[in-house]
């Protein structure tokens, strides 16, 4: 059995959630999120859309994010759309992702 900060929790394609949420494992988010999100990491799946702020070791967006970020690992998928600020201090971009806003490197 797995330690529960080992186990993802899932945001389901056609749900909705609003609110803060926190984990100390991985956040996958196959339908929208509207909030603050605090999480180990955070994998926004090609369906799937964050709207608020988010903190976490590793983000990985491959659908759509709206907001503020601040994260150790930014890794933004050829599929992903971004509007907003993130800052970050390991980042890889995809050829034809769509970034609208600063992204900012924190020092090591």
């Amino acid at each position: 059995m797995l330690p529960s900060a080992d186990k993802p929790s899932i945001v389901s394609e056609g749900f909705t959630i609003t609110g803060d949420l926190r984990s100390s494992g991985v956040l996958h988010v196959e339908g929208r999120v509207s909030g603050t999100l605090v999480a180990h990491s955070v994998n926004i799946s090609v369906t799937g859309e964050i709207e608020g702020e988010i903190t976490c070791t590793t983000l990985n967006i491959k659908g759509h994010m709206l907001g503020k970020a601040v994260c150790d690992e930014l890794i933004v998928a050829s599929t992903a759309h971004v509007q907003g600020n993130i800052s970050y201090r390991f980042l890889s971009i995809g050829s034809g992702a769509t970034i609208q806003g600063d992204l900012s490197h924190l020092p090591n």
